[in-house]
């Protein structure tokens, strides 16, 4: 829960160094940007990955920029309009990745060229798998009471790290196959 009045005690923290509670409005503008960024990440990641499946698996590739696309049209759309129907989309859409790629990591995808052959797991695959699983625990946890409900005090934090580690993903590589 976040605090929504700032009492004397409050700002006097403030002032020592301790963060300031925020109005729920301005929690739920945080929300906003966070998953928006996650999905843009997810949407980047994605995109990058593609142009080396082609050359291999060109339907692969095809799959990795459709989803970037997803991502990416999602991220600008929540960021827009934010609204529950487009956090149920997000919650669906992340799970529906995730099993994927938990499938891709466990037993090899039963479809393709390589079917049944497990994919290595790498930096930029985690760190997507990662933003994909806030966005979907975010999307299942806020899209019932949407805008109205209270925002965890956890998803900030939490959410902030993915972005931190993807984005470190990103300038290091460290997609495997």
């Amino acid at each position: 829960m976040i605090p929504t009045r700032l009492t004397t005690a409050d700002t006097a923290g403030a002032r020592a160094g301790r963060v300031a509670p925020v109005s729920e409005a301005a929690a739920r503008e945080r929300t906003i940007a966070l998953l928006a960024a996650l999905s843009w990440l997810a949407a980047v990641i994605h995109g990058a990955v593609a142009p080396e499946h082609w050359a291999d698996h060109p339907t692969y590739a095809v799959c990795f920029a459709l989803l970037a696309v997803l991502q990416g049209a999602w991220a600008v759309a929540f960021f827009r309009a934010p609204s529950a129907s487009l956090l149920r989309l997000a919650a669906l859409l992340s799970l529906a990745v995730i099993a994927g790629w938990a499938i891709s990591r466990t037993t090899g995808l039963p479809v393709g060229p390589e079917r049944g052959v497990r994919e290595a797991v790498g930096t930029l695959d985690l760190a997507a798998t990662a933003a994909e699983a806030v966005l979907a625990a975010a999307g299942l946890r806020l899209a019932g009471d949407w805008p109205a409900g209270r925002i965890p005090a956890s998803l900030l934090p939490l959410g902030l790290a993915v972005l931190v580690a993807g984005g470190v993903a990103l300038m290091t590589g460290g997609h495997a196959h």
